[in-house]
């Protein structure tokens, strides 16, 4: 049978690892042979855990350019920060990822964040399937447009001349391999053999991107049954990392008497031991995410995507506190919609009136719902469409003929 390579570069958390679980262990099922080249191991041995794969360790920056840009206004920035305007060390890392090319011999590779190995894959054969949510897989235009809330930043013409200066460096580094200059960045994300968009099309952080087919949501793992705490008033369930303002908003829920459920991954001891109480209690970050939109009246997120999305399609509306950029655009997409209020993380004055909105307001149960109603019944077939979209790679080219 044929081998199979997944490559993730760029960027922390599960989310690049786990959405790919179920679809990688039906293709090893079939008999193929799959190979995990990912910036963690640790991370990837926790979320392919009893799976018989194969790991390496992809090739990644070692540090920050010199210059830098904060905040970042489009996705070319972003890959300027991430080191890919150094000719020398991309062109190092483009011929590390060769190298576990050469060893594994995938048939097809799929790559979640990760644009060296899919310059690495120019001219070798191999067909890339791009994988991510809408902002890892940025328009196919060039310059890359700017982020809306940023977009008065720069004009037209200096992200051109940026995004000019970028592919200067990156055309240096593949010259290195005799690969023939690209004309856009662009052309690495789209240059490919397919994609495979994780989420629903309401939720792209590119709103002008076009046709895109999203396939929906990864199938979630099975996650810990929650009891809920006594209490009056609206349940209410909170999926969070530290933040500035955390203890505000544990004081606000723990004052307010409201049943709530808390996932902090990363909270202190003190934290735990201060506000647990009769009406507020701690659980691990494997709670049961479909059940806690069900029967919650609201949740809280970091508006971190795929969670924030599993809340919403069982018709729990949110409070989203956006900790990075990427986040931001998502919470952003959620008020837009009418399917929550936005806090900012570092503005304490931000949390008793939005808390106010959620729980007064009905609008936003209403959206939230509507949502829910609009993908009720639809078959989670998420793993039978990402599926079919590489399967046909991994046949011999003798059965395809």
């Amino acid at each position: 049978m044929a081998s199979i390579l997944f490559c993730w570069e760029l960027g922390a958390g599960y989310g690049h690892l786990t959405p790919h679980r179920e679809v990688l262990a039906r293709l090893r099922e079939k008999g193929h042979s799959v190979h995990i080249a990912v910036r963690d191991l640790t991370r990837a041995a926790k979320a392919f855990d009893g799976l018989p794969f194969h790991y390496w360790q992809a090739p990644t920056p070692q540090s920050r350019p010199d210059t830098t840009f904060n905040p970042t206004v489009n996705f070319a920035q972003i890959l300027h920060n991430t080191g890919l305007g150094d000719p020398t060390g991309l062109a190092a890392r483009i011929s590390a990822w060769r190298n576990i090319f050469a060893v594994t011999r995938p048939r097809v590779a799929l790559v979640d964040y990760c644009p060296t190995a899919l310059l690495a894959l120019r001219g070798l054969g191999i067909p890339a399937i791009v994988t991510g949510t809408g902002f890892f897989i940025p328009p196919n235009v060039s310059p890359f447009p700017p982020f809306a809330m940023v977009a008065h930043l720069l004009t037209p013409e200096k992200l051109a001349e940026e995004e000019a200066q970028l592919l200067k460096g990156i055309n240096a580094a593949i010259a290195v391999h005799q690969l023939a200059p690209l004309t856009s960045l662009a052309q690495i994300f789209h240059e490919v053999a397919g994609k495979i968009f994780r989420s629903l099309p309401e939720f792209d952080h590119y709103p002008n991107r076009g046709p895109a087919e999203f396939l929906g949501l990864p199938p979630d793992p099975p996650r810990a049954k929650g009891t809920w705490p006594a209490g009056d008033g609206p349940r209410v369930f909170a999926y969070l990392k530290p933040f500035q303002t955390l203890e505000t908003l544990l004081t606000q829920l723990q004052q307010r008497g409201y049943p709530t459920i808390v996932a902090c991954d990363g909270i202190t001891k003190a934290h735990r031991h201060k506000f647990t109480s009769q009406t507020l209690r701690f659980v691990p970050p494997t709670i049961d995410i479909p059940q806690m939109g069900r029967e919650s009246h609201f949740a809280i997120t970091n508006a971190n995507l795929t969670t924030s999305v599993r809340l919403l399609v069982q018709g729990c509306p949110l409070m989203a506190i956006p900790l990075q950029l990427e986040q931001t655009l998502v919470a952003n997409n959620f008020q837009r919609l009418g399917l929550g209020v936005t806090v900012r993380p570092n503005m304490v004055e931000d949390i008793a009136p939005q808390l106010d909105q959620l729980v007064q307001n009905p609008q936003y149960r209403a959206a939230a719902q509507a949502l829910a109603a609009k993908y009720a019944g639809r078959a989670n077939d998420y793993v039978d469409r990402a599926t079919a979209v590489l399967e046909p790679f991994l046949v011999a080219p003798s059965a395809k003929a």
